[in-house]
């Protein structure tokens, strides 16, 4: 109990200095998947060929960006100060594109 009052501590610390990022890249083999980003809308089309738009709107406190095409090819920043929720969001965009069977 005490480590993990110690641990949520050093990442609020963390956070407030320096922050968290999560870098997710895009993999694909036949349908290329395009990503748009707007705002704090993400919106993940063509994902398997299907025409089924997968959006997913991520609050304030957190910022989201697509590298450019020179540095790196298709991935996705997600930025933000408090670690439980750049996990969180960048975890719901991955489940939104996952295969459904």
């Amino acid at each position: 109990c005490i480590t993990t009052s110690l641990s949520l501590v050093k990442n609020m610390i963390k956070g407030v200095t320096i922050g968290f990022r999560i870098k997710l890249r895009f993999a694909y083999a036949h349908f290329p998947i395009n990503v748009t980003v707007e705002d704090q809308t993400v919106e993940i089309r063509n994902f398997l060929g299907e025409k089924i738009v997968r959006s997913s709107t991520l609050p304030k406190d957190v910022k989201v960006y697509r590298t450019p095409v020179t540095t790196m090819k298709d991935e996705l920043i997600i930025e933000g100060n408090d670690l439980n929720v750049v996990s969180q969001e960048a975890a719901k965009i991955h489940q939104r594109s996952e295969e459904r069977r």
